[in-house]
């Protein structure tokens, strides 16, 4: 009975043996060894809406029967034709074939043999922006537009003004925990929620962990909002953003990165530049305050040269990054709203702050507007293209999109000025010409014919009363002394009336060139 056990066991074990050998057989014949080759490099390389034609060149294959060459992944990289070969026996290596591919978007794709649905080898093909030497120009004019930006910001900022807002921080610290505790996971949950990976979700997030820049200083002061506050959040964010914003990427960034080495933050290299940008204010805040002479030179000197940096980096910029304008939805939809969501949260915190409705405001936008310039100055330097290029899409547009949405909000704030501003209405002058100077005191209202009609009553009560008891002598020297003291009231300019606020004569209305609450 132990016997027909045994015997009946190495069966068992010979049966499964067998079958063992059998699928690895089978298993390499399908998946056996083949190499190819997509152009003369190890990483094949196409620009941004451009069909290039390549040699596929096929060394060794163990394989046969049909295969095919299909795209990895159809949103990076296209074929424009159906690329598909046999193999036999006969057939002799190496082999080639032209394929035509087609740069759909920027990034990093990729090509794939396949056999029966099943990937046997793959090639990276990476797709690059156009006119890269302008884009080279175009990012090196960008780091120096972004450096000025924080020299005229260190000569717009006194020390003064600094310490008037720190004595009471409620608002800056509020503008401090909206940017660096808020923004990010709120850019961190829109990549979640639109279910984006990889370099968009990194960039997405990248602009959520920047300090304010200088466009949200430029919305407050068209806004009417606190100049002073938003200058001073700006100050202090940059400041905080040296250790806040590495900590942020860390955090939020990590999640979307899935062990690509290709998309780590490079964090000793981000902490060098964000001390680099920290310096001019650092040095200049105070050295402008020593020499105020040349703050004003500087500011003088400035404006020209940042308005040709802007007008170079638009001419250039435009054709260079001109791909942002494809990018998918999920890219548009989460640019644009970024910047709402962010200053809607701004404005909700300071309210439960209870701040007024102006401090409001003006974290509000702090808050909403991040430093787009820094992030994509980041992007581009920091990370491996193609991936830097992917990163810095959501960056731009957000700068382009936010400064249209910032355009739309002064543009409706100014059009509520206009429609609920009460004009007081003036008489209108007769025939176009000035009224008369009359003489006499002005009234507290700056109407200078109601001081005269009083002046002319009492005066002609009085002369009548006099007349009645003088004598014709007395009477004279009287008319002698009025006669002098008209002729000094003649010779003697008019008061200017005091008014609160310069105006303007239009159509018969007062129009008030400062716009008040």
């Amino acid at each position: 009975m132990f016997q027909l056990r045994t015997r009946s066991c190495q069966c068992t074990m010979f049966r499964h043996l067998l079958l063992y050998c059998v699928l690895m057989h089978l298993s390499g014949c399908v998946m056996g060894e083949f190499n190819f080759t997509i152009g003369n490099s190890e990483e094949a390389a196409v620009t941004f809406k451009e069909t290039v034609e390549l040699n596929m060149t096929v060394t060794y294959s163990d394989l046969l029967g049909a295969l095919s060459l299909e795209s990895v992944d159809t949103s990076v990289v296209t074929l424009t034709e159906t690329v598909e070969f046999i193999i036999d026996e006969n057939t002799t290596f190496p082999f080639s074939t032209l394929v035509s591919i087609h740069g759909q978007f920027v990034g990093r794709g990729g090509v794939r043999i396949v056999q029966d649905s099943k990937e046997i080898s793959s090639r990276i093909v990476n797709v690059g922006p156009p006119f890269q030497e302008l884009g080279n120009i175009a990012t090196i004019i960008l780091v120096v537009w972004l450096v000025i930006s924080y020299v005229v910001m260190a000569a717009k900022v006194e020390p003064r003004v600094l310490w008037e807002r720190i004595k009471p921080p409620w608002g800056i610290i509020i503008g401090m925990l909206c940017q660096f505790i808020i923004m990010p996971p709120v850019a961190f949950a829109l990549a979640k929620c639109f279910d984006m990976t990889g370099a968009a979700a990194v960039g997405l997030v990248l602009v959520g962990t920047c300090p304010g820049g200088f466009f949200s200083n430029i919305e407050v002061l068209l806004l009417d909002g606190d100049l002073v506050l938003s200058l001073a959040m700006t100050t202090f964010s940059t400041f905080i953003a040296v250790g806040m914003m590495p900590l942020n990427l860390f955090i939020y960034a990590q999640p979307f990165i899935d062990g690509d080495g290709r998309l780590e933050t490079p964090f000793k290299e981000l902490l060098i530049q964000l001390c680099g940008l920290v310096l001019p204010l650092v040095i200049g805040v105070p050295f402008f305050y020593k020499f105020p002479k040349a703050r004003k030179f500087c500011l003088k000197l400035v404006k020209p040269f940042t308005f040709l940096l802007m007008v170079l980096g638009v001419v250039l910029y435009i054709p260079a990054q001109y791909y942002v304008f494809f990018g998918d939805w999920k890219v548009w939809v989460t640019s644009s709203i970024l910047t709402l969501i962010g200053a809607f949260f701004g404005m909700a915190v300071a309210r439960i702050a209870n701040f007024n409705y102006i401090t409001s405001v003006t974290i509000a936008i702090e808050t909403g507007c991040q430093n787009t310039l820094l992030a994509v100055s980041v992007a581009k330097l920091f990370y491996v293209a193609p991936e830097s290029d992917v990163v810095a899409v959501i960056p731009l547009l957000i700068a382009i999109v936010s400064g249209i949405e910032g355009f739309i909000v002064v543009f409706f704030y100014y059009l509520y000025l206009f429609l609920t501003k009460k004009p007081t209405k003036v008489a209108p002058d007769e025939e176009g010409q000035p009224p008369e100077k009359k003489d006499g005191p002005t009234g507290e209202d700056g109407d200078s014919s109601r001081g005269d009609d009083e002046l002319n009553s009492s005066t002609k009560s009085k002369k009548k009363l006099v007349n009645d008891f003088v004598t014709a002598e007395d009477d004279f020297k009287s008319q002698q002394f009025d006669g002098q003291e008209r002729t000094e009231h003649e010779d003697s300019p008019p008061p200017t009336p005091k008014k609160p606020q310069e105006a303007k004569r239009k159509r018969g209305y007062i129009v008030d060139d400062i716009f008040k609450d």
